[in-house]
């Protein structure tokens, strides 16, 4: 026992070893890589002042008009400390093997599993303390900032169009600094072109104007793809915001301890899984203390705290996108019978409706057909579904026109709405 008792535990992880887990940790983690980082605490809880209203100014009325006053306020955002531990047992067999590298076996796999935590319960909230703020996907949908992928359809107008990813960042006075998303979320981007069919995504071997390592970017913006669970393609297909609204700092006391006589308890058993002493084995402990905070400050684009997140999501869907249908209306015409039923096409049914409702066309007289297509079960219409994707709509300029006005309605992803106003009917 003399090699591992607690004299020995310095030559099994010298000084320079445990500063070497606190240096890796941030590499190991997504969110600590990207997140803003603040100096260290030195205890468990910090507050950050945040902005909470904003200062009015106001136009004097006339040369001795009285000027207004203004004010601003401020509130606190915690920040707390929570600790994040592994133990690793490792049999001592294994330490008396000289040509065993027991650190550079177990370290790298140490710091995954404390960076996979910390960006499990900042990302999707996964086991957060409770003093830990929501995670970061889970609060952007709850402040709307969501949009969800459809099977084949158009992902350029997904992320970038004016009612895509980026702009649902935007729209709360924030622009993205860096994209995470699921592997899967790779070939996914791989097919995607913009109007002109140029990618939106590739690799930029150039940054800052020096050649560096390749990386992946979108909108000109880093994309990351942890190679961990981290990001659920269940859950989550990318997640885009500005990182530098979120903050994160590290607590100070940080430790590693050789255990040589405990045992190991199942914390949900209590059964002992192992027994250091008589099982002839040591354990390394790694304790790592860090916290996070989302200040969301006040700005003036949208000053409403409920609907302000710095961060969107795209979420997964099993859903077979409708990218066209088809109109099928005859024109009314003097003492015809108005068409009843239309056609269904692929992944929809339809059903017409006619203003004035009468049972046979008058003369003279202004006929409006309503067109609802409804999505099949395990379908739905495109983001950016509209006029241009319905074919044999009637005309409304020109010589043959035979509607005087023809609007097409997405009404939600199951369901839209075309209306047609026909010419007055023959007198």
């Amino acid at each position: 026992m003399a090699i591992i008792d607690r004299s020995g535990a310095e030559v099994l992880i010298p000084e320079e070893k445990s500063r070497e887990i606190l240096q890796s940790v941030p590499e190991q983690s997504i969110v600590m890589r990207l997140m803003r980082r603040l100096p260290d605490m030195s205890s468990k809880t910090r507050s950050i002042p945040v902005l909470g209203s904003l200062p009015m100014a106001y136009f004097v009325d006339g040369d001795t008009g009285m000027k207004q006053t203004t004010s601003m306020a401020w509130e606190n955002v915690k920040l707390y400390a929570e600790e994040i531990a592994c133990i690793v047992p490792i049999p001592e067999n294994v330490l008396d093997d000289s040509d065993y590298d027991i650190w550079g076996n177990v370290s790298p796999r140490m710091r995954e599993a404390i960076g996979a935590a910390f960006d499990k319960a900042v990302l999707l909230g996964t086991n957060k303390p409770s003093n830990f703020p929501a995670g970061i996907i889970p609060a952007a949908v709850d402040a709307g900032n969501y949009l969800t992928h459809l099977n084949g359809g158009n992902l350029y107008q997904e992320l970038m169009g004016e009612n895509g990813l980026l702009a649902l960042i935007e729209a709360d006075g924030y622009v993205p600094s860096a994209y995470v998303g699921a592997i899967k979320m790779r070939s996914i981007l791989r097919g995607a072109v913009d109007n002109n069919g140029l990618p939106i995504f590739g690799r930029a071997v150039y940054r800052d104007g020096a050649q560096g390592k390749s990386v992946y970017e979108l909108d000109g913006a880093e994309a990351l793809f942890p190679k961990s669970e981290v990001m659920d393609p269940d859950q989550v297909l990318l997640l885009g915001g500005d990182w530098s609204q979120a903050v994160w700092a590290m607590r100070t006391d940080i430790t590693t301890k050789l255990l040589t006589e405990a045992v190991i308890q199942d914390p949900s058993t209590h059964e002992i899984v192992y027994n250091l002493a008589q099982q002839d084995m040591v354990a390394l402990r790694v304790v790592f203390r860090a916290g996070w905070a989302m200040p969301n400050p006040i700005n003036r684009v949208n000053p409403t705290k409920a609907t302000r997140y710095p961060f969107a999501v795209l979420k997964p869907s099993a859903l077979t996108v409708i990218e066209s249908a088809t109109y099928n209306v005859t024109q009314p015409a003097k003492n015809g019978t108005p068409q009843s039923s239309h056609d269904s096409g692929t992944g929809y049914t339809a059903a017409i409706t006619w203003t004035p409702d009468d049972d046979t066309f008058g003369a003279n007289k202004v006929y409006t057909a309503k067109v609802v297509l409804t999505a099949a079960d395990g379908y739905a219409f495109s983001n950016d579904f509209g006029k241009a994707d319905i074919t044999g709509l009637p005309a409304t300029s020109g010589g043959g026109a035979t509607a005087s006005k023809v609007t097409v309605t997405r009404d939600s992803a199951s369901k839209v709405t075309i209306e047609v106003k026909y010419v007055a009917t023959a007198s």
